[in-house]
């Protein structure tokens, strides 16, 4: 739209001696003439037209691709003017791995008409796009394998599958032997532990900031699955500033005073299939497990802590789940350490470990330590085990939901 704008003020503007209106360019002409301006070349190059003809040739070009121009600015701030602005929200607040400046300047391309249509979250709920489902459903489970094995047999009906699914998720989730002496003794080989702070009353002012707060509701995203009390967190990224700042007052509330809703204690279970997979086999589902929005919240602004705890801890070859790391980062460390072992004629031993329910079996004794190996401040990681402590877990089925104890 400026491209146009200029020069439509240059043939308003200027007289016949511009050089922008020199039928071929000249050593030290502008860029803008005329003659190389696809819509304006023919005009130019007609020989018959007289001055005056000319520039009202141009005039009404000019004044028609500038309406144009206008007409489509107009449909994307229409239409893309908010998600703009939350796509730019959104990969700030996601960082990480160097995408940062990449994901702007496809946002400007895409804004510019350059480049593919932008994408935010908030598209699909505000009806903004076309939104495309999954072609086939998920398949919900409807018969299972008897303790999981085929040769027992199949086991149908409302009443079976809900004791069968029962027993196999209480079995898969939960309680197991655990070795947090071992932990603490291989942790206390590698660096001592140190002296554990007292804890503060106002430790919420240093940890749960408002920016934190601000960050961890931009991270919402509107097409995510709520939990059991069926409140979707994207709902207070688009709420008013006082609004904000009310529930911000009460989350901190809650967790200072650890006085927690009932519905952070229930976790929704989600049994996806994998393509190929039997539907009748248990084990092999990926069970999805979709918690309050309200506590994922609390949850971010409490990793602040966690993730600057790690800083001195976790060693830089780790790429998972951190910072400024990717998994060509983690290739390249692995091979620079293969080449040094090979140099110094050294062993190099590699081991893939493939952990079932790895976020559900993460052992709170064992990081209990590691947080206290780490440095992490007693506050935090009170709160976070009085979240933990008596969760349940509600999986999903063809009939109905049925509810076990998980392991604390």
């Amino acid at each position: 739209m400026g491209r146009w704008e200029a020069l439509n003020r240059v043939v308003k503007e200027r007289d016949n001696t511009h050089r922008c209106f020199l039928p071929t360019r000249v050593h030290g002409g502008s860029r803008r003439a005329f003659a190389h301006v696809k819509q304006l070349a023919s005009i130019m190059r007609d020989g018959n037209l007289s001055s005056a003809q000319r520039r009202h040739g141009l005039q009404q070009v000019c004044r028609r691709e500038l309406a144009k121009a206008r007409a489509e600015l107009a449909k994307i701030q229409t239409r893309e003017g908010d998600g703009l602005v939350e796509a730019f929200e959104e990969a700030i607040n996601e960082g990480g791995e160097g995408g940062v400046c990449v994901r702007l300047f496809e946002i400007l391309k895409a804004a510019t008409g350059k480049g593919k249509r932008i994408k935010w979250r908030g598209q699909k709920q505000e009806g903004k796009t076309r939104y495309k489902g999954a072609r086939k459903p998920p398949v919900k489970l409807s018969s299972l394998y008897k303790d999981g094995d085929k040769a027992k047999g199949i086991v149908t009906g409302a009443k079976e599958v809900l004791a069968e699914v029962r027993a196999q998720a209480a079995a898969t989730n939960g309680l197991k032997e655990t070795f947090p002496s071992v932990a603490h003794e291989l942790m206390a080989r590698i660096r001592p532990f140190p002296e554990q702070q007292p804890a503060k009353v106002d430790w919420a002012d240093d940890v749960c900031t408002w920016e934190r707060f601000e960050r961890a509701v931009g991270r919402s995203g509107a097409d995510v699955g709520v939990g059991s009390d069926g409140y979707c967190g994207y709902l207070m990224r688009k709420a008013p500033l006082p609004i904000r700042r009310l529930y911000f007052d009460a989350l901190r509330d809650v967790l200072t005073s650890h006085d927690f809703p009932k519905e952070w204690k229930l976790w929704e279970c989600v049994l996806l299939m994998k393509p190929g997979e039997d539907p009748r086999d248990f084990g092999r589902r990926r069970d999805v497990w979709l918690m309050p929005h309200s506590l994922k919240v609390a949850g971010r602004m409490l990793m602040c802590e966690f993730e600057s705890a790690c800083e001195g801890y976790v060693p830089a070859s780790q790429s998972g789940f951190s910072q400024d790391a990717n998994a060509p980062s983690q290739t390249l460390i692995l091979r620079m350490h293969r080449e040094r072992c090979h140099q110094r004629k050294q062993g190099y031993y590699v081991l893939y470990a493939d952990m079932g329910t790895y976020f559900m079996s993460i052992c709170k004794e064992i990081q209990l330590v590691a947080e206290q190996w780490t440095g992490t401040r007693v506050e935090v990681s009170e709160v976070l085990r009085a979240m933990q402590h008596n969760l349940h877990g509600r999986v999903e089925t063809a009939f109905v939901q049925n509810r076990m104890q998980c392991r604390e």
